[in-house]
């Protein structure tokens, strides 16, 4: 379904060109899982955005059902960001604070499906309820919420345009342990229930193993070893990999 081929992406700086991704190839099938694991500054973020169309590579290419994404027209683009989307680190960034709960989940239903108001309505109840919300939450604004809630709503509204992709960017890095779990939990339902293949980027390789198959690990820009989740944490062959293993004090969920 995706498949990402020589992906690079540079920027101009004072001192010259800086190298955010240095030749990126994977590829990503219907409904399997991918963990994309490295630390701060390695490019995961510029990559999610790239492969979204957010931010133009450099070079290289984004193929999603055998398009290219930075040549789609402007009707395929629309039809691309129905079928994949994404959620953002923060949730609390990523929700507005001057709009309902349930305005920012019928955003999404509003551009992409021809619905009445009340079959909106109706639909953004069925999706608060899917994430484990109380339906009623969609009157209140983001303040009045969790942050586990926050990140629950940001679900349900990527959820809204019936995607066949979710890239997940750090989606439980500002939550506390428990909650981190739980949010996991609910995207790996979903993707098993739903058929809908996940990429989760993150510098916790722990909750790569638990929840992908495959893990591709990043550093400086590249990706310098993937493979079976098992096979990257048990029997890594990259010094950088065993290092980034080594480094993490305990991992609780193994």
């Amino acid at each position: 379904m995706l498949k990402i081929q020589h992906l690079s992406k540079h920027y101009g700086t004072a001192k010259g060109k800086s190298t955010a991704l240095n030749s990126i190839s994977f590829s990503l099938g219907e409904g399997r899982s991918l963990a994309i694991v490295g630390e701060s500054g390695a490019g995961k973020s510029t990559l999610a955005k790239c492969i979204l169309g957010v931010v133009p590579p450099s070079s290289g290419h984004v193929w999603f059902d055998g398009r290219k994404v930075d040549t789609m027209t402007p009707s395929e683009q629309k039809q691309f960001w129905q079928e994949a989307q994404m959620i953002w680190q923060d949730p609390g960034l990523a929700l507005s604070p001057h709009r309902r709960i349930w305005q920012m989940i019928a955003e999404p239903l509003e551009n992409y499906k021809r619905l009445n108001r009340q079959e909106i309505h109706r639909q953004v109840d069925r999706l608060l309820s899917q994430v484990g919300l109380d339906p009623a939450l969609g009157q209140c604004y983001r303040h009045q919420l969790s942050g586990g809630q926050c990140q629950r709503v940001c679900i349900a509204r990527a959820l809204a345009p019936s995607p066949r992709l979710l890239v997940c960017d750090e989606p439980v890095s500002a939550l506390d342990l428990p909650m981190q779990l739980k949010i996991m939990d609910l995207i790996d339902n979903l993707r098993q229930h739903l058929g809908i293949a996940v990429i989760l980027i993150t510098h916790d390789i722990g909750l790569a193993r638990r929840y992908c198959s495959q893990v591709a690990i990043m550093h400086k820009g590249c990706i310098i070893e993937t493979g079976p989740s098992d096979t990257i944490l048990h029997h890594s062959t990259h010094p950088y990999t065993k290092r980034l293993i080594n480094a993490i004090p305990r991992l609780p969920w193994l």
